[in-house]
């Protein structure tokens, strides 16, 4: 039986699904502040890179993961990633969302874990549950991150102005300066340019999808 802790620690699972001319551009899941708890992302790759499709390389920052079938792999959510446009097949993976329970304070939070894990939770020994200066050493090391990304890769940052823009906000968020708010296409984080896209000519087949394999998840 699984402990209230590790109940709360989990916000959703899902399957991503890409197809021909789906792709993931660069995005974080979390930033200093949004109040969601967010810490890793933990993904499986289901389906195997040398059959089953072709595109959709993944990355973390500078880093391209050589992934194989069944491969698990752990990086922190606040650290920018992107798939690559997927070509031919079909690319599926297993996402799991971790949060720290005691950062979270969006309103809703609750309704998407059980309740009688937050109980549980809040019965441990008193613990305040809604601090997110408890957060302070994992946003250092996400401004860490991209700050060294950003120094060492200048030639990944001039290319990909969504990298930029990440950056700046997340520094703004962290109190210094930002060079600007929106990027040179007047993309904002998730608005005119979402991160879960397909370059499809119109009228063909949907876009990739994202399941929800867990009850109450959004």
């Amino acid at each position: 039986m699984y402990s209230p802790g590790f109940r709360a620690s989990i916000d959703f699972t899902l399957m991503h699904e890409f197809l021909p001319g789906d792709f993931f551009d660069w995005h974080v899941d979390t930033t200093p502040g949004d109040g969601t708890g967010r810490t890793l992302n933990a993904n499986v790759m289901l389906s195997d890179p040398l059959l089953d499709f072709e595109g959709g390389r993944f990355k973390v920052g500078a880093t391209t993961l050589r992934l194989s079938q069944g491969d698990l792999y752990i990086y922190p959510a606040s650290y920018p990633h992107v798939v690559e446009d997927v070509t031919a097949g079909r690319r599926r993976t297993l996402v799991v969302g971790v949060v720290d329970p005691q950062a979270v304070v969006e309103p809703d939070a609750h309704k998407r874990l059980l309740a009688y894990d937050w109980q549980g939770l809040r019965g441990l020994g008193g613990r305040q549950l809604y601090a997110e200066p408890l957060r302070a050493p994992y946003w250092r090391a996400a401004t860490a991150n991209l700050d060294a990304l950003a120094a060492e890769e200048p030639i990944l940052f001039g290319a990909e102005p969504k990298l930029r823009l990440i950056h700046e906000r997340h520094t703004a968020a962290m109190g210094r300066p930002a060079a600007s708010d929106t990027g040179p296409h007047g993309w904002g984080l998730y608005d005119t340019a979402p991160p879960l896209s397909h370059r499809r000519a119109p009228g063909t087949a949907p876009p990739g999808t994202a399941r929800h394999l867990a009850p109450g998840c959004p």
